[in-house]
């Protein structure tokens, strides 16, 4: 084999072996950047379940079902809440849940309301294995717990409390029931009750449902042509910053529900994720007005990984009842995120009263995604304008009808014209006579 073909086919392989390890590189590095969903099974919704709680607001009496009573933490409605009795007289207060038979449990999430009553600076998870005695799996302390969310209503005078506290164990346990105890001296001063708007506990059997990746980004297509997504909200993976009211409710097509996002707290979030790559035209957000006066915001698109924005409203600048917003270009993902990041004063209040920052919420009554596409369209031939054109015969018409002369209103032989014609005739009778 002669040299120069041997140093080709070495600078070949190198070629190659280098355009691989990039290859593998990009690889690696989207895989290391994706979304993972986690589907939690919540097990404390069940028919079977039975609950029970210290008293409600008024009421210092054991499952009492006036007021909010605790059965609202595990119905998964965070439209609703269980507030305790009051505890300025001393009463420790609890909700718990009591399981049909043992449960492995992997962990629990818990929401307080935050609707200006509560303020909870510790309060215990314990769970039962079969016997009376309440075993303590977990003390949650102010170290645990983000105070993040300033509330200026109620009985609370600008305060700052916590919203939500998720605890995974690293071991699952198995348990008969469980509850959240809370003292009347863990209730931080100016709270009044203690209040939680939902409770979940979680199995052991934790599992991933869907890997988001995102799409290839920017295409830098035009569309001129674009369709609205069908979602079903039973099925659509669909995930939020906090829900006074069901995330879901933003997709299904009925504007008498809505999103309603905690109060008191900014900024909140939503994430649509989608089935599959898919390229995206553009939007449509229809606010509750009411009660939400957004006017800060953003959306993001999942990009190999990353989240990349491609709509910033502009400072300043409410968002109003309806936002509809078309991109320049096709954006490729599998995942839009919607960033709320500052509420305004112009929302306005059933009685017509203007509202205030304080009470804000972001409140969506639905949102609309479209996707698009260019279509080519395909023009008619044309002929060569030096073409000689082929020869057209004239088109055959048939010969008027005859129609009688008109007669003068007088009873006489008709116009002048008609005169000249006969004249006409005449005449030429006389020149072929003399012909002949």
């Amino acid at each position: 084999m002669k040299r120069k073909s041997v140093l080709a086919i070495v600078i070949a392989i190198v070629c190659m072996v280098t355009m691989l390890s990039s290859v593998l590189a990009v690889n690696a590095e989207e895989a290391n950047d994706t979304i993972v969903i986690s589907q939690k099974n919540n097990i404390a919704i069940a028919e079977a379940q039975e609950y029970h709680w210290s008293g409600t607001w008024g009421h210092q009496e054991y499952d009492c079902e006036e007021g909010d009573p605790g059965f609202n933490v595990f119905d998964g409605n965070f439209g609703n809440k269980w507030g305790s009795a009051t505890v300025a007289e001393g009463h420790d207060q609890w909700v718990s849940v009591t399981f049909a038979a043992a449960q492995n449990v992997g962990g629990v999430k818990v929401w307080q309301s935050v609707q200006g009553y509560s303020n909870i600076g510790k309060f215990t998870i314990q769970y039962q294995n079969g016997g009376e005695e309440w075993i303590d799996l977990k003390v949650v302390g102010e170290e645990d717990l983000e105070f993040d969310t300033n509330v200026k209503g109620g009985s609370i005078v600008d305060a700052m409390l916590w919203d939500t506290y998720e605890y995974l164990l690293d071991t699952p346990i198995s348990v008969t029931a469980m509850r959240f105890y809370i003292a009347a001296t863990d209730v931080i001063p100016t709270a009044t009750a203690a209040e939680f708007a939902e409770i979940e506990i979680y199995d052991d059997k934790a599992s991933v449902s869907q890997v988001f990746d995102g799409g290839a980004g920017n295409t830098g297509i035009v569309p001129n042509l674009t369709r609205e997504i069908e979602f079903d909200p039973d099925s659509t993976t669909i995930l939020c910053s906090s829900q006074a009211q069901p995330v879901k409710n933003a997709i299904d097509y009925d504007f008498a529900t809505k999103w309603g996002s905690a109060q008191h707290s900014i900024p909140q979030w939503f994430t649509i994720c989608l089935d599959e790559d898919t390229n995206l035209a553009g939007f449509a957000l229809y606010q509750d007005t009411t009660w939400s006066d957004v006017t800060g915001m953003n959306v993001e698109v999942l990009v190999q990984g990353k989240w990349e924005t491609v709509y910033t409203l502009p400072e300043g600048e409410p968002m109003g009842p309806v936002l509809e917003v078309d991109f320049d270009t096709l954006w490729n993902t599998d995942a839009i995120r919607f960033n709320f990041t500052a509420v305004g004063d112009g929302c306005s209040r059933d009685s017509g009263i203007t509202g205030d920052t304080a009470h804000s919420s972001v409140d969506i009554n639905e949102v609309f995604i479209y996707s698009g596409k260019y279509v080519e369209v395909t023009a008619a031939p044309t002929e060569d304008p030096n073409k000689t054109p082929a020869p057209t015969k004239a088109p055959v018409t048939n010969p008027p009808a005859a129609t009688e002369a008109p007669k003068s209103e007088d009873g006489g032989c008709g116009s002048s014209s008609a005169i000249a014609q006969v004249m006409l005739i005449l005449g030429a009778a006389l020149v072929i006579k003399k012909k002949k």
